[in-house]
């Protein structure tokens, strides 16, 4: 890394305490129109991931975006026209895609270990919204480009897609508070798989958890067992290989 930009001084001197060596400014257009760069990782709020990564990429720079692609459908496809227009790398940070468990339970489904899959199953808790470590992004509180579902659910949703999909959405159902949600409920359908996701802010452990079912006399992970979860108790996302026995299915 050789250069950065942010607008709130305060990050740029963290930055510039980490790492003296990194050229830094306030604005990041003269870093999309840089000769010098050759790629661009877009760590910005949602609302800005559209521009900087169409300039990015129309300058045939290779472009890391943090999730969710945009926060309008239009500007989603504008970004998807330009990436396939330019031909340059690009990707999505969902960090959730090469962790061991996730890549156990993708060598358990193609290699027939995990039997018939009859569903999957998704729940987070949050005692609070935003997370202690996300209240200096004000963003994340609100509706227009935050919330949990969006936050978080999506890294679940696109592993699911990965190793499942493609999705169909069948039913959403949302309840807002004063801002952001407080609890988000969705059913989809991956083939004939019935796949639920269910969010909610509670006076309760902060949790997250990813379960796929299969039935009782095959294994959806090598450990011998039904299920694959996440679980973390800091706010923080660490999926891994639970030894639990899978749920029944309904």
């Amino acid at each position: 890394m050789v250069a950065a930009a942010d607008p709130n001084p305060t990050a740029l001197e963290r930055i510039r305490a980490q790492h003296p060596v990194i050229s830094l400014g306030h604005s990041a257009a003269p870093l999309l129109d840089s000769a010098r760069l050759d790629a661009i990782y877009i760590a910005s709020p949602p609302d800005t991931h559209a521009g900087y990564a169409i300039a990015a990429m129309s300058a045939g720079k290779a472009v890391l975006s943090e999730k969710p692609l945009a926060v309008r459908l239009s500007d989603g496809a504008e970004m998807v026209r330009v990436a396939t227009a330019t031909g340059v790398v690009n990707a999505l940070n969902f960090t959730l895609a090469d962790r061991a468990a996730a890549l156990a339970v993708g060598q358990a489904l193609r290699n027939g270990e995990a039997g018939d899959v009859v569903g999957v199953d998704m729940r987070f808790t949050f005692p609070s919204w935003p997370r202690p470590f996300q209240r200096d992004a004000r963003w994340v509180a609100g509706r227009e480009q935050g919330d949990l579902l969006r936050e978080v659910g999506s890294h679940y949703l696109f592993l699911t897609d990965q190793l499942l999909g493609p999705l169909t959405p069948a039913s959403t159902h949302i309840r807002y508070g004063t801002a952001a949600e407080t609890f988000a409920a969705g059913r989809f359908t991956a083939g004939d798989i019935p796949i639920t996701i269910a969010g909610r802010v509670a006076a309760a452990p902060e949790t997250y958890e990813w379960t796929l079912m299969a039935p009782n006399d095959h294994s959806a992970s090598p450990t011998g067992r039904g299920c694959t979860s996440a679980t973390a108790a800091n706010g923080r996302k660490s999926p891994r290989a639970d030894h639990a026995a899978p749920s029944t299915p309904a």
